[in-house]
């Protein structure tokens, strides 16, 4: 009898082998049957290459990618594709990934779409900002109300805020306005960059400095927002500004580029929707079409010409 045990035993063995254990109790049901060895592995689904949005950092960047983050969104669902935001180190980072094609669209303030499109002769004029009803801006240089200065002849020895040497209204146009009245950088007692616009009436505010060069779009923002600007005076006003440009660096498909540029073109502060999407804080009311020709004072001016009271 043992012997005749032995026998079975031995011959249920090599089927045990094969046999499949009984599920784990924690482990989770297969979606579907289990193909067999042989069986041909599918290909993986390729993934949708993100459109690269590129943005200058003319505002804190916390704040520039929450402020534009509805907009991102809805326009990742108008291409069908996600949208990678990519916000430059500094103006000519930014400068640096538009020529260079590492952003697909840009955001790009007037001297560094002119110096973007200098470089890179291919480079696609979408659209242009309107803001609180205005296709231009003005560059302004500011001063604390209670303070000393009272004309721009008082700044000699003074201290002042720019904001990047890329920047149209708080370095390029500013500059040039002084230069004409006989004020070169040499005349301050130190010039100070900011990075950001906001950074630089931190500044102001505080006293490291006795005037800043900012954006008029700036600081009526800023004035919405709440921010107190009561102790801040416009000292004087250096030039008018076409709004910032939206460009496309890359060929995308065509229906793609349509869709985001009708997208853009449709919204408007004038309806709720429109004010969900637009940017807070930069009196955004949507954009128009756009073409090289109305940034070629930007362009004059950033060779030396004094800005024109009208681009």
């Amino acid at each position: 009898m043992g012997r005749l045990l032995l026998f079975a035993l031995l011959a249920l063995a090599p089927l045990a082998a094969h046999a499949q254990p009984a599920p784990d109790a924690t482990s989770p049901a297969p979606d579907g049957p289990v193909p067999a060895p042989d069986d041909p592995v599918p290909a993986p689904t390729p993934a949708v290459a993100p459109i690269r949005f590129g943005l200058i950092p003319f505002l804190p960047e916390d704040q520039l990618r929450a402020d534009m983050a509805p907009l991102m969104a809805y326009l990742s669902k108008v291409a069908g594709r996600p949208i990678q935001v990519v916000v430059g180190k500094d103006y000519g980072d930014t400068l640096a990934l538009t020529v260079e094609g590492r952003v697909d669209l840009a955001y790009l303030t007037p001297a560094v779409y002119v110096s973007a499109r200098q470089k890179r002769r291919d480079l696609k004029l979408l659209l242009t900002d309107v803001r609180g009803g205005l296709d231009f801006y003005t560059a302004i240089l500011v001063v604390r109300a209670d303070g000393p200065i009272e004309r721009v002849e008082d700044l000699k020895g003074r201290r002042i805020a720019l904001v990047d040497r890329e920047s149209t209204s708080g370095y390029v146009y500013p500059m040039r306005y002084l230069s004409g009245l006989g004020l070169t950088p040499s005349s301050f007692d130190e010039l100070r960059f900011s990075g950001n616009h906001r950074r630089s009436l931190e500044m102001l505010l505080s006293r490291q400095v006795d005037v800043a060069a900012l954006s008029s779009n700036f600081l009526e923002g800023a004035r919405a927002e709440g921010i107190d600007v009561s102790n801040v005076r416009v000292l004087a006003r250096a030039g008018v500004i076409p709004q910032h440009a939206v460009v496309l660096t890359s060929q995308l498909p065509p229906d793609v580029e349509q869709r985001l540029v009708e997208a853009l073109l449709s919204i408007t502060s004038l309806s709720d929707e429109g004010r969900a999407l637009l940017p807070a804080g930069m009196r955004l009311n949507g954009w128009k079409r756009a073409t090289p020709d109305e940034f070629d004072d930007v362009e004059r001016t950033m060779k030396g010409a004094p800005p024109s009271p009208r681009y």
